[in-house]
C-alpha cells in the first residue's frame, strides 16, 4: 500500500529504516484529514476525498526533510554518546568516567556537579540523566516482580560480605536512599494495619567504632574523648575547622565545660558546617584521598572546592592524631614508599575498583576482635578495622532481639538501624527494651566508647520521623502518630 501510493502520488519514497516511523506518520495524516472532512459534513454528503487526503499528508512530510534522511536513525543511547563527546570537545576541562569494557562515556544524575562546576547547563543532559535515575530506581526498588500476593516484600540477606556487612538483594532493601526529596521511596513501605513502623539505630557508629579499633591499637583516640565526652563529633570538629574553637579538650572530663561547649557549638556552627564536617568524619577514617573525598562529597549534595577538601584532609589528620598509626596497614608484600607524610597513598589510586582488587591485593587487616580480612586495598584494610567491627556487633544487636522475642515484630535490618512493629499500646513498653538490647549487643564489640541509639516512629518508613521520646500524648496517654508530611499531601491530592 505504501509503495503503491508513493508511485501514484508521485512523493518521495522513504528509505527501509524509516518506514517504520514515516509510514504511521503519513497514515496518521491521512486519518486527520478524513476526521476534519467528517467534521464538516463533507463525507456525508460526497464522500471522503481520499486524493486530497493523501495530497495534504504529502505537503505535511514534506515540511520535515529530516525524516527523508539516508542515514539510519540515531537511538537515544548513540545521541547520548555523540552529545557527551561534543561536550567534552568543547570543554577541555570537563572530565567523564567511561565505562571498562565498551568504553562508552558515562554520566549520571549524581555527576551534574562535574557540569555544574563549569558553569554547563544542558536541558537535554538535566532530561536524559533525570530519565535514566527514574530507570535505575524502577528496575532496582520498584520492580513489581518483588511483591508478595499481599503487597509485601521478602528480601534475601546475605549475611557476611568481605566488608563483615550483610546484603540484601531482590529487593536491595538496606541501599534504598534515605534523603531524596524528590523520590522519596522509603515512603512505600508502611507499618501494618494497627501497628507503628519503629526504627532504632545507633548514633554515628562507624566513628564508635573507628574510635575503639583506634584505642584499642595505639592506646589513645581523640575521637573516643570527644564521643565520650557528649560532645557531637560532627558539629565539634566543624567548630575545629573553621577556628571557632581549639581541638583543647582538657575539660572533657567537667561536665559545665561540655555542656557550655555543647551550648557554644550549637549556637555558632551552622547545619551547613556541620553536614561537610560529617562528611569528613565518614570519609578520611577510610583512607580518602582527597580527590575522592572531593568527588564523593559532591555526589552527596555537600558543596566544596578541591582546595577545601585538601585543608579538611590536612585538619581532620591533624586533629585526629590517631589516624597516623591508623594509615598504616600490614603489607602482604612490599608496597613501595609512597612518600605521603600521612601514610596515604597517591590521591588517584585511593580508591580501587573491586575489579582492580586481584590485581592489586596489598595488604590484610586483623580487627580487634580476631576476625581478619586478607589480600586487600589500603582502603580496604583501613576501611574495615572499623566497619567490619560495627557489623559485628550490630549482628550481636540483631541476635539479642531474636532471642527475646522480637523475630515476628521485625521487618528490616539496614547496617545500623534495625526496624520493627509495634502497637501504640506497647511503645513505651518495648523501645527501651529493645534500645538496651541494642546497645547491649553493640558494646561487645566496641566496650570502651559511650553508645547511643534513637528510636523513630511513624507510620512510615520515614528518615525524617519524630523521635519517640518527643512523640506527644492523647488523653489516654497512648504517643500521637502522625503520618509524613509526603503522605500527607499525596492522601489530600487522592481525596480531591
Amino acid at each position: 500500500m505504501y509503495d503503491a501510493l508513493a508511485e501514484k502520488h508521485e512523493f518521495l519514497a522513504f528509505d527501509e529504516s524509516r518506514k517504520r516511523s514515516v509510514l504511521p506518520t503519513f497514515v496518521g495524516a491521512i486519518m486527520a484529514e478524513f476526521v476534519k472532512q467528517a467534521d464538516n459534513g463533507y463525507v456525508k454528503d460526497h464522500g471522503f476525498d481520499f486524493d486530497t487526503a493523501v495530497k495534504n499528508a504529502c505537503m505535511y512530510m514534506d515540511e520535515h526533510p529530516e525524516w527523508l534522511a539516508e542515514d539510519p536513525p540515531m537511538g537515544p543511547s548513540m545521541f547520548f554518546q555523540k552529545h557527551l563527546q561534543g561536550l567534552l570537545d568543547s570543554n577541555p576541562d570537563l572530565e567523564l568516567e567511561r565505562t571498562e569494557k565498551s568504553g562508552k562515556l558515562k554520566l549520571t544524575r549524581k555527576d551534574t556537579w562535574k557540569l555544574e562546576d563549569l558553569g554547563i547547563e544542558d536541558k537535554f543532559l538535566d532530561a536524559y540523566t533525570t530519565f535514566g535515575h527514574c530507570q535505575n530506581y524502577l528496575s532496582t526498588y520498584l520492580n513489581r516482580k518483588h511483591l508478595t500476593a499481599n503487597n509485601t516484600i521478602h528480601t534475601r540477606f546475605t549475611n557476611l560480605l568481605r566488608t563483615g556487612r550483610t546484603s540484601s538483594t531482590r529487593p536491595n532493601i538496606q541501599n534504598i536512599p534515605a534523603r531524596d526529596a524528590e523520590f522519596p521511596l522509603r515512603l512505600m513501605y508502611k507499618a501494618y494495619p494497627g501497628t507503628v513502623l519503629c526504627a532504632t539505630d545507633f548514633s554515628f557508629v562507624e566513628l564508635c567504632g573507628f574510635a575503639q579499633a583506634c584505642y584499642t591499637r595505639f592506646g589513645h583516640s581523640v575521637m573516643r574523648t570527644v564521643i565520650n565526652a557528649g560532645l557531637d563529633p560532627h558539629r565539634w570538629f566543624a567548630g575545629v575547622m573553621d577556628k571557632l574553637i581549639t581541638p583543647d579538650l582538657s575539660g572533657a572530663s567537667d561536665p559545665t565545660w561540655v555542656k557550655d561547649m555543647n551550648i557554644f557549638l550549637k549556637a555558632n556552627v551552622s547545619d551547613a558546617a556541620r553536614q561537610k564536617a560529617k562528611a569528613a568524619n565518614f570519609g578520611f577514617p577510610g583512607a580518602l584521598g582527597v580527590k575522592t573525598f572531593y568527588k564523593t562529597s559532591r555526589e552527596s549534595g555537600v558543596h566544596i572546592s578541591m582546595e577545601e577538601a585538601a585543608f579538611m584532609r590536612d585538619a581532620w589528620i591533624n586533629t585526629f592524631t590517631e589516624m597516623r598509626e591508623h594509615m598504616n596497614p600490614e603489607p602482604v608484600k612490599d608496597a613501595g614508599n609512597y612518600g605521603d607524610p600521612y601514610g596515604f597513598i597517591p590521591p588517584e589510586e585511593d580508591e580501587i575498583e573491586d575489579e582492580e582488587v586481584e590485581k592489586r591485593q596489598l595488604y590484610k587487616a586483623t580487627l580487634i576482635n580476631g576476625m581478619v580480612r586478607n589480600r586487600c586495598t589500603f582502603n580496604a584494610a583501613c576501611n574495615v578495622q572499623f566497619q567490619g567491627l560495627v557489623a559485628y556487633g550490630a549482628k550481636i544487636a540483631c541476635w539479642n532481639l531474636m532471642t527475646a522475642g522480637y523475630e515476628r515484630r521485625l521487618t528490616n535490618f539496614v547496617h545500623d538501624e534495625v526496624l520493627y512493629c509495634l502497637t501504640r499500646e506497647e511503645l513505651e513498653t518495648h523501645i527501651p527494651h529493645v534500645e538496651a538490647l541494642m546497645i547491649k549487643g553493640m558494646r561487645v564489640a566496641i566496650p570502651d566508647v559511650d553508645i547511643k541509639v534513637e528510636t523513630t516512629c511513624s507510620t512510615h518508613w520515614d528518615k525524617g520521623a519524630s523521635e519517640y521520646k518527643d512523640l506527644k500524648k492523647d488523653e489516654s496517654g497512648l504517643a500521637i502518630i502522625e503520618p509524613p508530611e509526603f503522605i500527607k499531601q499525596l492522601n489530600k491530592e487522592n481525596e480531591q
